[in-house]
C-alpha cells in the first residue's frame, strides 16, 4: 500500500495509474493507495508504521478513501462489497 497526503483530494487517479505503470514493474506496483489528510507521526516525527499496518485496507476502520489496482491497471475506489469479497476470498486483485 502507498499512502499519499492529499487533504484536498486533488490526486488524479488516472494520471497516477499511468505514472505507476510507466515507472514500476508489475511486482513493485502498490495494490492499494490510501489518500490521507496527514501521516500519523510520533513526537519525534517518526512514522507510526505499526498503526498504519494495523489499519491496513480495512474500510470499516478508517475514513480515508482507499483505491485498489484493478486488473486493467487503473486505481479504482474500494467499495464495501469489494472489500468483503476480498476478505472472503471471492475476489482477487
Amino acid at each position: 500500500m502507498a499512502a499519499i497526503v492529499d487533504p484536498d483530494r486533488k490526486v488524479d487517479m488516472q494520471h497516477l495509474s499511468a505514472g505507476v505503470r510507466g515507472s514500476l514493474p508489475a511486482y513493485a506496483r502498490p495494490l492499494f493507495v490510501r489518500l490521507m489528510n496527514d501521516i500519523p507521526r510520533t513526537a519525534t516525527f517518526k512514522l507510526k508504521k505499526i498503526e498504519l499496518s494495523r489499519e491496513a485496507f480495512d474500510i470499516r476502520r478508517i475514513k480515508d478513501p482507499i483505491y485498489y489496482l484493478n486488473k486493467d491497471g487503473i486505481y479504482r475506489l474500494l467499495s464495501e462489497k469489494q472489500f468483503e469479497d476480498l476478505l472472503q476470498g471471492k475476489a482477487g486483485l
